[in-house]
């Protein structure tokens, strides 16, 4: 399946297809709560929370999702100031095991060292094994000392440090 990568316009389109998948994917599949989902995912909610890069067919559907918050952002959870950190990365489930989740972490490190920053971190539930596979694949590393929890929920950290230009 041929994909795009690119950073999310906002058009009134994505503005509905963003939402859905991020929901589809994190609350249908148990990784959120319902009610924060929605709230977490509107556009405003993510726009403020930095750039939105995305997968897309070409149709123009959306693929995938990562977002690129820099330590300035007002969602960031464990970036120090010289880190971006990477969330939610989402893929529909009918596009996975397609390349769509290394290309999109790919662009999230092209763009951060475009930004000026060289090392990413992340927060990962640990019921999120495929994602924690993509991760190591691509040289995020464990980073015990760094992780915490968000109400009942546990998060593990990652770290890549050193980024480098493809």
């Amino acid at each position: 399946m041929p994909f795009t990568i690119a950073p999310a316009t906002w058009s009134t389109t994505q503005k509905t297809t963003i939402p859905d998948l991020l929901l589809r994917v994190y609350v249908d599949g148990g990784f959120s709560d319902p009610v924060h989902g929605r709230e977490m995912f509107t556009p405003a909610r993510l726009m403020a929370r930095g750039l939105s890069i995305l997968a897309l067919d070409a149709s123009g559907t959306v693929l995938g999702h990562i977002l690129l918050a820099t330590s300035a952002s007002p969602e960031r959870q464990v970036a120090q100031a010289d880190e971006v950190e990477s969330h939610l990365l989402a893929v529909d489930p009918g596009a996975r095991g397609q390349g769509v989740g290394d290309a999109l972490i790919e662009s999230l490190e092209q763009h951060a060292l475009a930004a000026g920053y060289h090392h990413i971190v992340l927060s990962t539930q640990p019921m999120m094994l495929a994602a924690h596979r993509l991760y190591r694949r691509h040289g995020f590393v464990r980073c015990p000392a760094r992780d915490w929890s968000g109400g009942a929920r546990r998060f593990l950290v990652y770290e890549k440090r050193d980024i480098k230009r493809a």
